[in-house]
């Protein structure tokens, strides 16, 4: 008969016989193996897998079972970590148990894929879990916990054997960090890491192979480019260690670095080298976070950052496995960290040993992965050199450019010496002495242009300061050094060519070649230098003053660049350097040349032209530098020798003035002043005078005061200018100093006038006065802000307070003020005498203020006096008034009488006459009883009619 076994059986065929049987198997713990049937019979003979006792070999029918059918495995899916499973039948078996049905299973366990991590120490035995673990569910199982001592770890350069759980040496080729992770390749963004952004249209981080990038953002406006990582520290002294480069606007965009949320690292915006920065981490759980910013303004260079390695320690107390060194890199047997191949040397492959050398006829640049072949040198390859200058003549010498890496055996060859060579003619600036025929700076106060033959003196109103002339590149000066860092340098740095210094040649990537030229400025200088380029869009021409980045044009040509703003006297470097920031196949053709320098105001330096002074300032002949006009004076034009001292009631409040402005009416100040006189006192004429000394503050301003629309915050001061910083500053928290200050919505102050006027009030002079301020921040349209201030006297108002009145018109600012010290100063006519009561002959005399008042200070009341009394009737005045009313009526009553007794004593008198020339005529007197004043005129011609009646009766 012919058995089939399966592969697994035997393997547990193997295990039956070494195996110690511990009691019965469980029907998981054993399978069958049938002999083929015969008459519906066969053999079965059972086999553990598990040390126990299976049942014994026995006779069995041909009915299906399920050790009848052999499983067959699909390929594993990695990402689900699962494969199919299906079943075929291997014997002769009929009836019975059906063919199973297909299903999904785990794959095998990788031990590749084993983890392990450690426990809590045990107090009681010193010692610590060992758990191994596969990261996903697999079919098998981890090799058994294991304990080991509470202090185990594995250091820098070793790695956890698995297998024995001892700790054992990198090879040669390969570090470690003690337990941790190191991330020197970027196929893919590594399992731990997200990355994310914010922002339109923007990009997150990807994985380049050599590096990680912050993402395309050159198109984009405000965006954030975010990369992190949390980690969990379990070790003391942990760090995490990364080396990046940047590229793109160095005021406002750049990487930073986050621990935690806090930013340890600030913003870099241009970093041509790869710098490596390392930072603690302490035990516990961490976030790590990389963010590239970058803003809406300016798009510059490659807009983006670049992350090269990223070393994390202390994750864990043993590194699984060593890592391979990266291609370009070696190392010895427990190593920590890789080296880079040095010049010359190569190493092809990840986990070199060592690095090769080079063939002679070839070379290599500091981490390489291969050699390059050497091609013929030519006369590029080669520099001239020059001995010093004696008696006008000098020797020229050749000398091969380091690093070398033209094949010298073919091409040209070195020249010889040249001995007796004219010297170089002398730089602007500079003349040459007829005795020892040297080049020496132009004594102060003269100049020579390079076209002249010796040095000149300025005329007054010009300035000749001394400056660093290169123009002539035939050896190095002293100010100047240059060098070359990074791996792939083609030469040591920028390199001399006579009428011009280069930035080198054959730089392969990832290299500053770098110009500094070190200057001390005794005066004020500006600066300026022609240069030519010939780049390619990974490389660029950075130029730095006292390690400040200023742009320059990248577009290839010849370009001038002048600075705009004077540097301060002092120590300052200047630095060029052409920054390649990807690998160059080939020696490439990028490159800068520097084609001349002046930089003006340099200690021992020679001046290279006469400049005339602008207006606001001046200088005598001879003159190194213009001065700048002092406050206090000025230049109306350019050209002065001296400046100006402005007449009285004029000003000139800052340097470097082209004109004096009047001072404000109500204000004065002498001849040559910088301000005018503004104090609390205001006289419009000889009998007013106004004192507003009690409203002025020097520690805080009048305000907030807002305008109709609550937009903008006014502050107001009164004749002072001095106040603390929180009322009225500029952008950069400093006090502004101004009588009125207006905050814009933006938090920012503006000035409203520095300087004032007093005027009267033209409706009433004597019940207030008008403050103007002017000469403030100039307005959109040209002209000067000024305020206006009405103060208006009201004694019961107090101090007072501004209030918002109106904008009109425009940049104009009116303001209502009602204060007590609005009100003049008290004199005699703003006071009458209060009488008091008549005691023992005498009364006590006071004086008190006229009502409504309208004086404030100056005189006040005299002190309280006696006067003897005098008797006096004193009536109200409608008592008077009454009186006269009755006196006018009684006088107009007495005239009448009088008039009627004339009247009456006339008539009677006139009876007397007609009785005695009528004898015996009876006379009437009753008419004149009772007649009135309006009718004493007929009176006599009644009396005569009646008489002439009578008379004619009796006849």
């Amino acid at each position: 008969m012919k058995i089939c076994l399966p592969a697994l059986a035997l393997l547990f065929l193997i295990c039956a016989h070494t195996c110690v049987a511990t009691g019965e198997c469980a029907a998981d713990q054993y399978f069958a193996v049938y002999t083929p049937c015969a008459n519906n019979q066969r053999n079965a003979t059972y086999y553990t897998t598990a040390p126990c006792n299976p049942p014994p070999s026995a006779t069995v029918n041909c009915e299906c079972t399920r050790y009848d059918y052999t499983a067959q495995f699909g390929e594993c899916q990695v990402a689900t970590h699962t494969r199919s499973k299906t079943y075929t039948k291997s014997t002769d078996c009929h009836d019975g148990m059906s063919l199973p049905a297909a299903e999904t299973v785990p794959c095998n366990c990788d031990p590749q894929d084993l983890k392990f991590t450690f426990g809590l120490c045990d107090g009681e035995t010193g010692t610590r879990q060992l758990v191994y673990y596969y990261p996903y569910v697999c079919s098998g199982s981890p090799p058994p916990v294991r304990h080991v001592p509470c202090d185990f770890h594995c250091e820098p350069g070793t790695h956890l054997d698995m297998a024995t759980g001892t700790c054992q040496s990198c090879s040669a080729g390969e570090f470690s960090l003690g337990g941790g992770v190191a991330h020197t390749e970027w196929p893919r963004i590594p399992e731990g890491f997200t990355t994310r952004c914010t922002g339109t249209g923007c990009s997150p981080w990807v994985a380049s192979g050599t590096m990680l990038t912050s993402g395309n953002q050159t198109t984009t406006g405000t965006v954030k480019s975010i990369l992190e990582t949390s980690v969990q520290v379990i070790a003391a002294g942990s760090f995490v260690r990364f080396s990046f480069t940047v590229d793109a606007e160095a005021c406002c965009d750049g990487l930073s670095f986050y621990v935690d949320g806090t930013r340890v690292m600030k913003r870099h915006g241009v970093e041509t080298r790869w710098v490596e920065k390392q930072f603690p981490l302490t035990i516990g759980a961490h976030n790590l976070t990389w963010v590239y910013e970058k803003d809406y303004a300016i798009s510059r260079g490659e807009d983006a950052a670049f992350i090269r390695t990223v070393h994390i320690s202390g994750l864990n107390y043993a590194d699984k496995e060593c890592t391979k060194c990266p291609p370009g890199s070696s190392s010895g047997e427990r190593s920590a960290t890789c080296t880079k191949c040095p010049r010359n040397t190569h190493a092809a492959t990840a986990g070199s040993p060592t690095c090769e050398p080079c063939p002679a006829d070839a070379y290599s640049y500091t981490g390489s992965l291969t050699c390059t072949a050497r091609v013929p040198c030519t006369e590029d390859d080669y520099e001239a050199l020059y001995d010093p200058c004696i008696g006008g003549r000098r020797r020229e010498y050749f000398q091969w450019m380091e690093p070398m890496i033209c094949n010298n055996a073919s091409g040209v060859r070195l020249p010889a010496p040249r001995p007796d060579q004219p010297c170089a003619p002398c730089n602007p600036g500079f003349e040459r002495s007829a005795g020892d025929q040297m080049c020496h700076a132009c004594p102060a106060g003269q100049y020579r242009a390079g076209n002249m033959a010796v040095c000149g003196v300025c005329a007054a109103g010009h300035e000749a300061p001394p400056a660093l002339s290169l123009q002539y590149f035939d050896h190095w000066d002293p100010h100047v050094a240059t060098g070359c860092d990074g791996d792939m340098c083609g030469t040591s740095g920028w390199r001399l060519r006579d009428s011009f210094i280069d930035s080198g040649k054959a730089h392969r990537g990832m290299v500053d070649s770098w110009l500094t030229v070190t200057v001390d400025l005794t005066v004020h200088g500006h600066y300026e230098f022609r240069y030519h380029l010939e780049l390619q869009r990974s490389t660029r021409l950075l130029f730095y003053v006292d390690g400040h980045p200023r742009y320059l044009s990248q577009s290839s040509g010849m370009h001038n660049y002048r600075s705009y703003q004077a540097l301060d006297p002092g120590h300052h470097v200047f630095k060029w350097v052409l920054s390649k920031t990807q690998y160059q196949e080939g020696e490439g053709t990028d490159q800068a040349q520097l084609h001349g320098l002046v930089v003006r105001g340099v200690q021992n330096g020679g001046a290279v032209d006469c400049s005339i002074c602008p207006a606001g300032e001046a200088a005598p002949e001879g003159s190194i530098e213009c001065s700048v006009c002092s406050p206090g004076t000025h230049t109306a034009t350019e050209g002065m020798a001296q400046c100006m001292t402005c007449p009285n009631n004029t000003f000139a409040d800052m340097p470097h003035a082209h004109e004096c402005l009047a001072c404000g009416a109500g204000t004065t100040t002498p001849a040559g002043s910088g301000d005018c006189g503004y104090g609390c006192v205001f006289q419009p004429d000889a009998t007013t005078r106004y004192d507003l000394s009690a409203l002025s503050r020097d520690d805080e301003m009048y305000g907030p005061v807002y305008d109709a629309d609550d937009a903008h915050k006014y502050y107001l001061n009164i004749c002072s200018k001095r106040h603390l910083n929180h009322s009225c500053h500029d952008d950069q928290g400093r006090p502004i100093p101004a009588f009125a200050c207006q905050i814009t919505y933006h938090g920012n102050g503006m000035d409203l006038g520095n300087q004032m006027a007093y005027l009267p009030l033209t409706s009433d002079p004597r019940g207030g006065l008008h403050i103007q301020y002017f000469h403030g921040t100039e307005c959109a349209h040209g002209v000067n802000r000024i305020t206006n201030v009405t103060m208006l006297c009201d004694h019961d108002a107090g101090a007072g307070f501004p209030v918002w009145e109106s904008e009109s018109p425009r940049c104009v600012y009116n303001f209502l003020w009602r204060s007590m010290y609005a009100c003049r100063e008290c004199r005699d006519e703003d006071f009458t005498i209060s009488p008091g009561a008549c005691v023992a002959s005498k009364r006590k005399m006071t004086e008190v203020f006229r009502e409504p008042r309208m004086c404030h200070g100056g005189r006040g009341p005299k002190p309280v006096w006696e006067e003897a009394c005098v008797m006096e009737v004193h009536f109200p005045f409608w008592v008077l008034i009454i009186v006269g009313v009755v006196f006018l009526a009684v006088a107009v009553i007495i005239i009448f009488l009088v008039k009627k007794t004339r009247s009456l004593k006339y008539n009677f008198q006139k009876l007397q006459d007609m009785s005695t020339s009528f004898a015996g005529a009876e006379m009437t007197t009753t008419a004149c009883v009772d007649g009135d004043l309006e009718g004493a005129g007929d009176y006599e011609m009644r009396a005569m009619g009646s008489i002439n009646d009578d008379a004619h009766d009796r006849v």
